[in-house]
């Protein structure tokens, strides 16, 4: 199989212009063997973005892959705030006593007395 380019691993390519710039073809010219047997595999962009749609760049479901899913972690992360807002109020009525918190300080979901 011919290379399509010439001279040796230091020189540029032969076809090598103003719009050959960006890091894939930089990747070209280092390792032309494997470019040329790379590129006849077949890729497939819309099957690409539609997994971008729904994992992120760190392998993480996103919020927007279903409704469904979006609503879970809605309710989710309400209920996780209910529960620490109730843990701050219970965490501060216990230290109130001790001294470890002011008296002026107020847990954020307390009523006024």
């Amino acid at each position: 199989m011919a290379s399509r380019y010439d001279g040796d691993d230091n020189s540029v390519p032969a076809q090598a212009d103003n719009t050959d710039n960006d890091a894939f073809s930089l990747k070209r010219w280092t390792w032309p063997a494997l470019h040329d047997l790379a590129d006849g595999i077949a890729t497939f962009p819309v099957l690409v973005q539609q997994i971008e749609q729904i994992i992120d760049k760190f392998g993480h479901m996103r919020d927007t892959a279903s409704p469904e899913l979006a609503q879970i972690r809605r309710e989710l992360s309400r209920v996780e705030g209910l529960h620490f807002r109730a843990f701050l109020a219970a965490f501060c009525v216990r230290h109130r006593p001790r001294a470890l918190l002011k008296k002026d300080v107020a847990p954020p979901c307390a009523t006024a007395d």
